[in-house]
């Protein structure tokens, strides 16, 4: 009874972590300046531009990530992770706010503590627009452990000058399927069950 008891509280505690995992991005939108974006990442350098205003998503400021042709600009935020192994999904808005031509890149990048690259997107926008055209971005993580991660935004002019805008950037828990949820609950329920006639 004891063995069932304590399984069936590692269970509850394993639910219970997968739930209370949080992360939290600041200043996502750009609102209070920069900080605590830096700019320039792993394999960066910091944009000549900065944050913009009055022509932005619904008129709210954004990051202006201005590079010049074959340039490779960012800016970054470390964010720590509490709680049990989650995943995550990085997201947000961008736009072109550059007049450029040719196969441009926006990337979005999440790195550990040692700058290796854990989940990786890249978008393409296909027309240059300062406001019609932003889009949303996102990519999710695999399962985290609690620590001090990293979100890089990277814009790449490969060869062309073309400038991205970037806005309301969170970073989101994913939650457990239902199916894994049905999963725990059909290994829990022998176990009430055997309590229950024990008693």
């Amino acid at each position: 009874m004891k063995m069932i008891s304590k399984a069936l509280l590692t269970l509850g505690a394993l639910v219970a972590l997968a739930g209370a995992s949080s992360a939290q991005i600041s200043n996502g939108g750009f609102e209070s300046g920069l900080a605590p974006w830096v700019g320039g990442g792993l394999g960066t350098i910091a944009g000549t531009g900065g944050i913009a205003g009055g022509f932005g998503q619904s008129g709210s400021n954004f990051y202006y990530l201005n590079d010049a042709p074959g340039t490779v600009v960012g800016v970054q935020q470390s964010f720590t992770i509490t709680g049990g192994s989650t995943a995550y999904t990085i997201s947000g808005i961008y736009t072109t706010v550059g007049i450029g031509i040719g196969n441009n890149s926006f990337v979005v990048q999440v790195l550990n503590s040692a700058n290796t690259v854990l989940s990786q997107a890249t978008f393409n926008p296909t027309s240059n627009n300062y406001v019609a055209n932003w889009q949303p971005f996102s990519t999710t993580t695999s399962p985290l452990i609690a620590g001090t991660y990293k979100v890089l935004l990277i814009a790449q002019g490969n060869g062309f000058d073309d400038d991205y805008g970037v806005d309301n950037i969170a970073a989101t828990a994913v939650a457990p399927e239902p199916g894994t949820l049905a999963l725990l609950g059909m290994i829990a329920l022998p176990g009430v069950a055997l309590l229950r006639r024990k008693k």
